[in-house]
């Protein structure tokens, strides 16, 4: 009669006869077995507290860029908590404490928004081209696809600002090509509104049309860049 091993008490044994023959290897194997377990247990430890330092830094800058500027002659300025007596103070501040925060966190899942938000803070200084930089850098670094849409749209609102609108304007009509982004209901009406200060109303038309027929009246919930549009674009069908 034929005798079925069970394998789990074969593989047993075979362990059992390979300790006794070679225990010098056997515990080799189990301390690099060990060893890689921990070092696995101490990088996911270090990355949840790398996040968790990440968390609280970007929090604490957000009191900042939140911050009110109360005036320079106001009775109620406190030093108690974070206000500013001017925007240039308080914009000065703010870049500085977004670009620290990016310095001690930039191996976290947060340097890039560090980096959008100083970029920010360098618009409202009057520092474009510096913004632009900073925020090229920010969209290198995004671990997000939607955030990084988002951040693509700003950038060529920005490039076009700052002059360069050829390249400004291309990448807006990249971004409008991808109809799967988060972002493209912005980017149509950014590309509409660039045409009507261009007054070349067919192409706004165009743009806004799209705008209205994938994100507008026939949704339970349109779009607010929809609702922006709508009277402007009344005034051109009418």
């Amino acid at each position: 009669m034929k005798v079925v091993r069970n394998p789990l008490v074969y593989y047993i044994n075979k362990c059992r006869d390979y300790a006794i023959k070679k225990p010098k290897q056997l515990l080799l194997y189990v301390a690099v077995v060990l060893g890689f377990i921990l070092l696995m247990v101490g990088y996911f430890v270090h990355r949840e507290n790398v996040q968790t330092r990440a968390h609280v830094d970007f929090t604490r800058a957000m009191e900042y860029f939140n911050a009110p500027v109360v005036g320079k002659d106001s009775a109620s300025f406190s030093f108690d908590r974070v206000e500013f007596r001017t925007r240039e103070e308080k914009w000065v501040k703010v870049e500085k404490v977004f670009k620290d925060g990016f310095k001690k966190n930039n191996s976290s899942g947060l340097a890039s928004s560090f980096l959008a938000f100083q970029s920010t803070a360098l618009l409202y200084q009057g520092r474009r081209s510096s913004a632009i930089n900073v925020l090229s850098d920010a969209i290198d670094l995004c671990p997000s696809k939607e955030i990084s849409d988002y951040y693509r749209v700003k950038l060529a609102l920005l490039k076009i600002d700052d002059g360069d609108r050829e390249n400004g304007f291309k990448e807006l009509k990249l971004l409008a090509a991808n109809d799967k982004s988060v972002a493209h209901d912005w980017v149509l009406y950014e590309i509409g509104s660039y045409f009507w200060y261009e007054n070349k109303f067919e192409e706004v038309k165009n743009y806004w049309g799209q705008l209205e027929i994938k994100y507008g009246k026939s949704k339970e919930k349109p779009s607010g860049f929809w609702i922006k549009a709508k009277k402007r674009l009344k005034l051109i069908k009418s």
